[in-house]
């Protein structure tokens, strides 16, 4: 079974195994001496690392592709927090509307109960971010089960070359 990605050096999508490589401790040196934010940096670079089968080099794997609907719940999540963030601001610096505007009835009602209307909104707000990750995550879930079987996801667990080398007699020596 093929992969859904190739090599970037020979196109190959045969057979990718995660790399057996010296770390030189530099994520422990890395650690000590720069902190965590460093240390997360590195680390997550290394993850998620294959080497091909067929020419031995090694690149990150590249993530499986998301669903329509992870993608509308990204993007309503994203303004849901734009959103709250731009609230958040008008509330901190106290922007009042012009004393001009008449206020309708529904408005007048907000004006007098802002706290209630603050937990309504909350609410409604974290139903709607909630929902969308549900949505996101089954989706994603189904769309992984159904890709699984049409191409192989995950790498073999330690590099063994597919070509090996042919075997050559040993050079004979004179006496």
């Amino acid at each position: 079974m093929a992969y859904y990605f190739q090599c970037p050096n020979c196109h190959s999508d045969a057979h990718f195994s995660v790399p057996k490589e010296d770390t030189g401790n530099l994520g422990c040196l890395l650690f000590l001496l720069a902190g965590w934010w460093a240390w997360l940096i590195y680390a997550g670079g290394r993850s998620g690392r294959v080497q091909c089968g067929s020419c031995g080099f090694i690149f990150q794997q590249p993530a499986i592709p998301r669903t329509g609907v992870s993608s509308l719940a990204i993007g309503t999540v994203a303004i849901l927090v734009c959103a709250v963030a731009v609230s958040w601001a008008m509330i901190t610096m106290e922007i009042e509307p012009s004393p001009a505007i008449q206020l309708s009835g529904m408005e007048s009602v907000i004006a007098r109960n802002p706290r209630v209307m603050l937990y309504v909104w909350s609410v409604a707000l974290l139903l709607i971010t909630v929902s969308a990750i549900v949505a996101s995550w089954v989706s994603n879930i189904r769309f992984r089960r159904q890709f699984s079987k049409q191409y192989q996801i995950e790498p073999t667990s330690s590099y063994q070359p597919i070509a090996s080398p042919p075997d050559v007699p040993p050079a004979k020596t004179k006496p």
